[in-house]
């Protein structure tokens, strides 16, 4: 009788993903480059008042700083006729509107282009080699991908930043993100908005975007069986 086949305990693939599998339980593990050097500030131990000056800049996901995330792949905003979606605006329309929830690329990606180029052969859809190309022709829009680019490689050569941006518009980790910093009315830095701030209306927009951002990832990816949608929850997750 042949024996099942077992796992390689420890796989390191070309992208430098490394993936460890338990022999006697199966658990995979799975180590990320790059993925501890996102720039993460630690909270105050004390709540303090809200600067009323950094209003809109209260964080990288706060409307006055849209321009410190990557390319938009789509934003919903409240109209007097009630909602709206917009979707892979350039760079220089960013501030035109205020956006009640955004599906972004996340910059500290887990899973990376990378990953899918080297170990899958995957290649980037049209869509998202016509919006590449839309910001890299545009001068705003290249020096937006350019900070960050210098922001997660620190340094970059001009002549990489067409091949390192395709991971902005071909990655496969989206992140949604809501208006609110704290909640309204909120007077201390620890009274943060959540997804039990959301009125039952906004709640049903941001579930119906992640959706479309999974159907997204199905739709661009065919070596992605899995999609799955995860909320961070307390310090440790960021």
């Amino acid at each position: 009788m042949t024996p099942p086949a077992v796992p390689t305990p420890l796989r390191r693939l070309t992208d430098g993903t490394v993936k460890q599998t338990n022999p006697f339980t199966g658990t995979q593990v799975w180590t990320v480059p790059g993925r501890a050097d996102r720039p993460l500030a630690p909270p105050g131990e004390t709540p303090g008042p809200i600067p009323v000056e950094d209003a809109g800049r209260y964080c990288a996901f706060c409307e006055r700083r849209y321009d410190e995330t990557p390319p938009e792949r789509e934003r919903v905003v409240r109209t007097a006729a009630g909602w709206d979606r917009l979707v892979r605006l350039p760079a220089g329309r960013l501030h035109d509107t205020v956006a009640e929830f955004r599906l972004i690329p996340n910059l500290f990606e887990i899973v990376s282009f990378d990953y899918w180029a080297a170990n899958h052969g995957y290649r980037p859809t049209p869509e998202a080699v016509a919006h590449q190309a839309s910001y890299l022709t545009d001068p705003a829009g290249r020096a937006l991908l350019t900070r960050l680019l210098r922001r997660r490689f620190d340094v970059v050569a001009d002549e990489d930043v067409e091949r390192l941006t395709t991971r902005f518009f071909a990655g496969g980790h989206d992140v949604v993100v809501a208006r609110r910093h704290f909640v309204d009315g909120a007077t201390l830095d620890s009274q943060h908005a959540d997804t039990g701030s959301l009125t039952p209306e906004e709640h049903e927009q941001y579930v119906a975007l992640t959706i479309r951002a999974m159907q997204r990832l199905y739709d661009d990816n065919p070596h992605a069986v899995l999609v799955a949608a995860f909320q961070n929850w307390l310090r440790p997750a960021g």
